[in-house]
C-alpha cells in the first residue's frame, strides 16, 4: 500500500513556520506524519497503521503540520477532551496491535440485527473525527470496496467508516453496550457534534 504522502514527498515536507493563526501540530510538531507508522501508513508486518488507518498522516492536523493557535494549551485541560470508546476495530483492517480487536472471522451474527437498517444510516452518516482517503478492501470478497478508514463518532464512540459495510453485509457483531446506547438516542445522532471537544482512544 503506497500513500499519497510516498507518492508527492515534496508536497508534504516538514514545516518550520506556521500560517498565520496557527502553531504546529503538538503531535508531529510540524512534520505531517504520523507518529505511530512514521508516515509509511503500514506496519513492518505488511498491516495497515491502525493510527492513521494507511494515509501516513498526522492524525491531530491530517497532515497539514499545524493547528489554530491555543490548541496545544485547551488541550492540557483534561476535561476539555472527552475520551471516545472505539468499536469496528477488527484484527483484519490494520488493528492487530489493539489489545482488544476482534477478528472478522467470528463476529458474523445470526440472526441479522432487528434495526440494522437504522443501524447502518446511524454508522454511515455520523460526522468524521480523523479523515483517510481512499477505499479498503472487503476482507471476505476482495474485489469488492468495503467503506475508508475514515474514523466517524457519535460523540461517545468512534469507528471506521469500513464498519457501516460489514453490519449492512456481514451482519458483524456490535457490541452490547452500543447498541444500548443506540437504542437510548431512538437510533439518531445528535443534532451537533463538536469534534474539536473530542479525543480518539490511542
Amino acid at each position: 500500500m503506497v500513500n499519497d504522502m510516498q507518492n508527492e514527498p515534496n508536497k508534504w515536507a516538514p514545516i518550520t513556520v506556521p500560517d498565520e493563526g496557527q502553531e504546529l501540530c503538538y503531535e508531529c510538531d510540524g512534520k505531517r506524519l504520523c507518529w505511530s507508522c512514521e508516515g509509511a501508513g503500514i506496519r513492518d508486518s505488511g498491516a495497515v497503521c491502525a493510527q492513521c488507518g494507511g494515509s501516513g498522516r498526522c492524525i491531530v492536523c491530517a497532515g497539514s503540520g499545524q493547528v489554530p493557535t491555543g490548541t496545544a494549551s485547551t488541550l492540557d485541560s483534561k476535561e476539555a477532551k472527552r475520551r471516545l470508546k472505539l468499536i469496528g476495530h477488527f484484527r483484519e483492517m490494520g488493528y492487530a496491535d489493539v489489545s482488544d480487536a476482534p477478528s472478522l472471522k467470528f463476529v458474523r451474527r445470526s440472526p441479522l440485527l432487528a434495526r440494522k437498517p437504522q443501524v447502518v444510516a446511524y454508522l454511515r452518516s455520523a460526522p468524521s473525527v480523523s479523515f483517510s482517503p481512499g477505499f479498503v478492501s472487503d476482507y471476505f470478497d476482495s474485489a469488492q470496496m468495503i467503506g475508508t478508514h475514515t474514523m466517524r463518532t457519535d460523540g461517545e464512540y468512534v469507528w471506521p467508516d469500513f464498519l457501516a459495510g460489514y453490519v449492512e453485509h456481514y451482519d458483524v457483531e456490535l457490541p452490547d453496550e452500543f447498541l444500548q446506547h443506540l437504542g437510548d438516542r431512538d437510533w439518531q445522532l445528535p443534532a451537533a457534534i463538536d469534534v474539536t471537544t473530542l479525543s480518539l482512544p490511542w
